[in-house]
């Protein structure tokens, strides 16, 4: 991938696996980051970015974006819908002041609403 592809993909920003260095099957670390620059092309014709907490720039070779997981995603991992929250209810007793502030609050009564 040329630097304006990956620029046209990936905002300033995105979340990515950097392996400055070597590649970790070459032993080399990752480090989840973030982008801070559009992607570039070196004079030897090497694509590049350069990423929170690195200096300099990192070949795209070495760079993997990192996709958020969707709903879809949490939902299957634990096993439930984010869609079905149960609601909730709290019964709260706020004391004030002669001038009119919050003195005290007390949660009298907690519990899920059918």
């Amino acid at each position: 991938m040329n630097a304006e592809e990956w620029n046209a993909a990936n905002p300033v920003g995105a979340t990515v696996d950097a392996a400055p260095g070597a590649l970790p099957r070459d032993g080399g670390a990752v480090m989840r980051t973030r982008t801070r620059t559009p992607a570039w092309t070196l004079g030897s014709g090497e694509a590049v970015v350069s990423v929170v907490g690195y200096p300099g720039g990192i070949a795209l070779t070495h760079v993997q974006v990192v996709n958020p997981p969707t709903v879809a995603d949490i939902n299957a991992l634990l096993d439930i819908n984010l869609y079905e929250v149960p609601s909730f209810r709290a019964d709260v007793r706020i004391d004030f002041d002669e001038h009119g502030h919050v003195f005290a609050a007390r949660i009298l009564n907690t519990g899920l609403l059918p």
